[in-house]
């Protein structure tokens, strides 16, 4: 992983992410299109994040670039309240909902498709999303597990389904893999984390 401090800010950028920008450059014509679509929407979403906290007078700690996004850490002890909390993750949905609506009313189809998926996935309620660590934020851990537990049972079935139809998407698998592997870990380690 390469890291720089930038104005106090450590930002990180993981072999994953170089992994992404290398397919960029050996896709080429609409998949190429759609990787640099998908990233622009990435960071178009996380741009929201950060703009909402620089208005809440918060700065990341830590940025961590990835080939699945970006991943911002806040500044530890750093305490804004559950409304201050709520905008900021809903933020980067509101910017990927006015990305699409733009584009919709212009007529660019792969940019309204890809920031309108990109917020949906963003407000699932598994725990490295945005939607979990709203429904983190606001509802108990009981219920917050028993949520969790249902959609991942749900995105298994699915997997499943997928697996045995012959549809499943590589991209999509590799999701599914990730958020898995993201919910074997307690969310209580991921707190202060926003993707």
């Amino acid at each position: 992983m390469l890291c720089i401090k930038i104005k106090g800010v450590r930002v990180c950028a993981a072999f994953s992410f170089f992994f992404v920008i290398g397919l960029m450059g050996l896709a080429e014509g609409s998949s190429a299109l759609r990787l640099f679509t998908a990233l622009g929407s990435c960071l178009c979403h996380e741009s929201g994040h950060i703009l909402t906290m620089s208005l809440f007078g918060s700065a990341p700690e830590e940025m961590t670039f990835y080939g699945g996004g970006i991943r911002i850490v806040q500044r530890k002890g750093e305490v804004l309240g559950r409304f201050a909390e709520t905008v900021i993750l809903l933020s980067g949905c509101a910017v990927n909902l006015l990305l699409a609506a733009l584009a919709f009313l212009t007529g660019a189809g792969l940019i309204w498709k890809t920031n309108l998926a990109l917020c949906v996935f963003n407000l699932l309620p598994f725990s490295y999303f945005d939607g979990g660590r709203l429904m983190a934020l606001w509802l108990g851990e009981r219920i917050c597990m028993a949520v969790r537990a249902v959609f991942v049972l749900l995105l298994a079935a699915l997997v499943i389904w997928l697996l045995l139809a012959g549809g499943l998407s590589p991209s999509l698998g590799a999701a599914a893999a990730m958020i898995f592997l993201n919910e074997l870990v307690p969310i209580s380690e991921r707190s202060d984390v926003r993707g």
